[in-house]
């Protein structure tokens, strides 16, 4: 199985629309939310296709860091989704690969040494993705999505091994 990683385009709006509105219906209204974020010009969105078909995508985007103003940026993974059927055959790792790539080649220019991201504190399967990926627990950060699930934020450096 080939997995193609390209960038998102306008065509394939309605898809990351819709694969998060399936992802995360439990979290809250993300099909408007994530559908916002990819209109917007600072947001990159991947998508992972196999033989021409859309099975997942990620989207990042360096936002302001935690804290006090003037904090430095961080390389935020605002959502990662892979459909159901194609779930553990390692497209979620390629995918935040390259993010956590893309970001990496940015961060001198963004002034950005962080990567960041939430989990829902259920997602298991996600959790240990992001763990073995060298994401660790922020315990100053408990929050929660928009329907009320506890999420977990986890961070790392961005240009780690």
């Amino acid at each position: 199985m080939a997995v193609e990683l390209r960038p998102a385009g306008r065509s394939d709006r309605d898809y990351v629309c819709m694969a998060a509105a399936e992802a995360f219906a439990r979290l809250g209204h993300y099909e408007g939310i994530l559908g916002g974020w990819f209109d917007h010009a600072g947001v990159t969105t991947v998508l992972a296709c196999v033989e021409g078909s859309r099975v997942g995508f990620v989207m990042w985007a360096f936002v302001q860091g935690p804290g006090l103003a003037g904090a430095s940026p961080v390389a935020d993974v605002v959502a990662l989704v892979v459909d159901p059927a194609w779930r553990r055959r390692g497209i979620g790792r390629a995918l935040l690969r390259c993010a956590l790539r893309q970001a990496g080649a940015l961060a001198p220019v963004a002034f950005s040494h962080r990567a960041e991201l939430s989990v829902a504190d259920d997602n298991l399967a996600a959790a240990a993705l992001f763990r073995s990926e060298g994401f660790e627990p922020r315990p100053d950060a408990d929050t929660r999505y928009p329907g009320g699930q506890r999420c977990l934020r986890l961070g790392r450096p961005l240009n780690a091994p």
